[in-house]
């Protein structure tokens, strides 16, 4: 039977094969998946830019900014995991 650790690294070398199958301007492309005494982590393209965090930190969004934000993050969502959105 496998121990937690090696349950973890193999879903987040899983995770990050699927990570780096992805194409869109909305996900940092992965140079690398590494591993230094012990601890696996991943190398990611810098990406220029705000984080959403940054920007909700800078105080109220406007509604027509707010819109634009929500429409990318639904549409790298949807093409990302389709599958888990149910229209109703």
């Amino acid at each position: 039977m496998s121990s937690p650790r090696t349950k973890s690294l193999r879903r987040f070398q899983r995770e990050a094969k699927v990570l780096a199958s992805l194409n869109h301007p909305g996900v940092a492309a992965i140079h690398g998946l590494e591993e230094s005494e012990g601890t696996h982590y991943l190398v990611l393209e810098l990406v220029p830019g705000e984080t959403l965090a940054e920007r909700i930190s800078r105080g109220p969004i406007p509604v027509e900014e707010a819109i634009e934000i929500a429409s990318k993050i639904s549409q790298l969502a949807c093409s990302v995991t389709p599958q888990i959105f149910l229209l109703k």
